[in-house]
């Protein structure tokens, strides 16, 4: 745990019990620490969640703190995580079928590239149940 993971702790704490001052001194001791060109002059949980995403990147927090928001459900809808799966393929061992969905080249255009990417709808197509499921998969699985 870092010292800028409890102050967005404290900050985010603050902000549920409406101290948004304290909040701000919070947030903005992480922003001058860091460098940042952004000193927020208000504070709310959006922002909150936007200086969490910077600062905690890639330090497997995201997860929690999406739970504890209830955020899920809106990310869930939004992607519709398991339904579209994309598939990389290379031109040379393979050539984009006529019905290939959503075939993107690398660089723009497929004389410009060898490689492409396309979409599948396998696990749905076969019959699994895929996507975000609200009240199950915010938990583990532990016995």
């Amino acid at each position: 745990m870092r010292y800028a993971e409890v102050l967005l702790n404290y900050a985010e704490a603050c902000l549920q019990t409406g101290d948004a001052a304290s909040a701000k001194t919070a947030i903005n001791q992480i922003q001058q620490r860091a460098g940042s060109k952004t000193i927020s002059a208000s504070v709310d949980m959006i922002v909150l969640k936007r200086e969490k995403s910077y600062e905690l990147w890639l330090e497997s927090s995201r997860w929690f703190d999406i739970m504890r928001w209830k955020d899920a459900d809106a990310i869930a809808r939004i992607q519709k995580t398991g339904y579209d799966v994309p598939h990389l393929f290379d031109k040379v061992h393979r050539a984009p079928k006529s019905t290939d969905e959503k075939v993107t080249w690398k660089n723009g255009t497929e004389a410009n590239s060898r490689f492409y990417t396309v979409s599948s709808h396998a696990a749905k197509d076969a019959g699994f149940d895929v996507g975000f499921k609200i009240g199950k998969h915010e938990y583990f699985p532990y016995p």
